[in-house]
């Protein structure tokens, strides 16, 4: 009797032991793929289907910390977007390439293209996304570099019927955004180098469903380089700091501020 009970307590152990390792799943099972390789794998088939095989992925030139491609809410609906900054090899117009990006959004689980915005030139300068018209969706700044030339051109698109439009263009040496006269909305300032060899500030902002021109300061001397950064001047003053490169060891600033809508160099 106590052998046919050892018997029974053995089996149950044995039938116990079996199931449980049926249900326990191996660490291949377990191991979930990394999203990383998930992101890897959905960029690889948006290049394939939406870039030629003549389209290159690449950078901007004064965005070092920018990456080529690009997640960003452009529409204000909570939802990533994706930007592929690309060149196209087209060994026309002097050596000078197609340079452009394309907008995608997802929709039902699939990407679809919004925009393709390209221009003819050596490269991009910049891709900037910030909102100018008050609306809390981000308007597109493109920049664009051309050959024997620190003269760019920027192209700036807002969001309206479901695409991007253009609604500004100009050249400029430098470029900012910031809200300089704190009224919530952010002001375009560029700073240009003129045929006279002088350089211009331009702040414009937008209102009226147009980039309007606030104020202007032409600046002459005999500088062969400039460059503009936008800063606190005090705890409630923004400023434009320009630097002037004179020659070999020689440099200045002049520090302008917008004081009623009006340029004020306040180094002088």
């Amino acid at each position: 009797m106590l052998k046919k009970l050892n018997v029974f307590i053995t089996t149950i152990i044995m039938i116990f032991i079996l199931s449980s390792c049926s249900a326990i799943k191996s660490p291949v099972n377990i191991i979930k793929k990394p999203r990383v390789l998930e992101n890897v794998s959905e960029i690889q088939s948006i290049e394939s289907r939406f870039l030629s095989d003549k389209d290159r992925l690449t950078l901007a030139i004064s965005q070092k910390n920018e990456k080529s491609i690009r997640r960003v809410d452009l529409d204000g609906d909570g939802n990533d977007e994706i930007l592929l900054l690309y060149r196209s090899n087209e060994g026309v117009y002097d050596e000078i390439n197609s340079y452009g990006i394309v907008i995608l959004k997802k929709k039902k689980g699939e990407w679809y293209e919004i925009n393709r915005i390209e221009e003819h030139s050596h490269g991009i300068d910049l891709v900037q996304y910030k909102d100018i018209t008050g609306d809390n969706i981000p308007e597109i700044f493109i920049g664009y570099t051309f050959k024997d030339t620190l003269s760019k051109s920027m192209s700036v698109y807002s969001y309206h019927g479901g695409y991007f439009r253009i609604i500004y263009d100009t050249d400029y040496e430098d470029f900012a955004l910031d809200d300089l006269n704190y009224d919530k909305k952010n002001e375009l300032i560029f700073l240009d180098r003129l045929s006279d060899d002088s350089t211009v500030i331009r702040v414009l902002n937008y209102v009226d469903e147009n980039v309007n021109l606030i104020d202007e300061y032409t600046i002459n001397n005999d500088s062969y380089y400039s460059t503009m950064k936008v800063g606190n001047v005090s705890k409630n003053k923004k400023g434009i700091f320009v630097d002037f490169y004179m020659g070999i060891n020689s440099l200045y600033t002049d520090l302008f501020i917008l004081d009623n809508n009006k340029l004020i160099n306040i180094s002088e």
